[in-house]
């Protein structure tokens, strides 16, 4: 079990908390995507950050000339 102020081993390096500002649709999607991936949100914007899982856009076309 780890212990406060001591590193993840799986990074080996500690964690920072940080404050973002997001609409509430996109915390629902991006709680979509970690549930999708059974991990919690944190881990989601980990591995993002870190190059472990890549996003990519989805394309909406719009109607209407």
């Amino acid at each position: 079990m780890r212990k406060k102020g001591q590193p993840l081993t799986e990074y080996n390096e500690m964690k920072t908390r940080i404050t973002v500002s997001i609409t509430p649709t996109a915390v629902n999607g991006i709680d979509a995507m970690a549930d999708s991936l059974n991990i919690s949100r944190s881990e989601l914007l980990e591995r993002i950050g870190r190059g472990m899982l890549q996003v990519s856009a989805v394309n909406q076309e719009t109607s209407g000339d």
